[in-house]
């Protein structure tokens, strides 16, 4: 049970249900609270199923960048980890479909994308991370369906994405010699060079945007405050690791701030909803 509760990534399991709880609680969706426990069920299953077959995919390359995962230890067959994603894509339909009609098409679309990306596009530069960022922020608008308010939720939704893309090129950057090694293209065959001036591209756009929410009044200052105090210092932080050294041992560090980013950033939403300070420009 350890074995094929790992494989299914919890931490991104944690930061999905999060996700799709927030878009429901901040855009004030008219539902019962059942609701929001078949939407977390959902996202689950859903980002289960597409770590699975990830790994299933991989397996090969894995052996070499991440040998402690269920499938190279030998913790979870091949063939166990495939009945499980094929029981984990119907949970999540069904459970989307229990809430509404417009839920589980909302659903099935992710998992036809998650499939597709798994099976074609996984080796395609950039163009692979970009859908899985899509589907990160996602998890967000997903929560907010049925809402009138969703509106509220574009630009956080963009800022995860941002974040979640320069991850992803990270976790690229990582896996680069078992991905060469089984013949494997991905971002991380463009050069250092480049990928660098990409992420700081990504980062300026970011650092533009993350405050936007405040600026047109979607968010008050308790939003502004942490993102001040605690989310642009720790962007800094990574960024300027990152362009000082690509290493092996920088790199792990750069994922870990980001995902500490991450559960900062859906903090912050948090805690300004709880408590609304307003803000004045002059």
């Amino acid at each position: 049970m350890i074995a094929y509760l790992k494989i299914i990534r919890p931490i991104n399991i944690v930061l999905s249900a999060v996700g799709v709880s927030l878009g429901f609680w901040l855009t004030d969706v008219s539902a019962p609270l059942t609701d929001v426990v078949l939407l977390i069920l959902t996202v689950t299953c859903a980002v289960g199923y597409g770590n699975v077959i990830n790994d299933i995919k991989d397996a090969p390359g894995d052996r070499i960048n991440h040998p402690d995962r269920p499938l190279p230890r030998g913790d979870v067959s091949p063939k166990g980890a495939l009945i499980f994603a094929a029981l984990l894509a119907p949970g999540a339909l069904s459970a989307s479909f229990l809430i509404s009609p417009a839920h589980g098409i909302a659903a099935f679309i992710p998992l036809v994308l998650l499939t597709l990306y798994t099976l074609f596009l996984k080796g395609t530069p950039l163009l692979g991370n970009i859908l899985i960022s899509l589907l990160v922020a996602y998890t967000l608008i997903f929560g907010s369906i049925h809402s009138p308010d969703t509106a509220i939720i574009i630009i956080p939704a963009f800022c995860a994405f941002l974040l979640n893309f320069s991850r992803e090129i990270i976790k690229d950057m990582q896996d680069r010699a078992g991905d060469l090694q089984t013949g494997l293209t991905t971002t991380a065959i463009l050069p250092a060079s480049i990928l660098k001036a990409v992420l700081s591209g990504i980062s300026v756009v970011y650092m533009l945007c993350f405050l936007l929410p405040v600026v047109v009044g979607h968010f008050h200052m308790i939003y502004l405050l942490n993102c001040i105090s605690i989310i642009l210092p720790l962007h800094i932080f990574w960024l300027v690791k990152l362009l000082r050294s690509t290493a092996p041992a920088h790199l792990e560090t750069i994922a870990t701030a980001i995902k500490i980013e991450m559960f900062a950033g859906l903090a912050a939403l948090t805690v300004d909803k709880l408590v609304t300070v307003p803000v004045s420009f002059f």
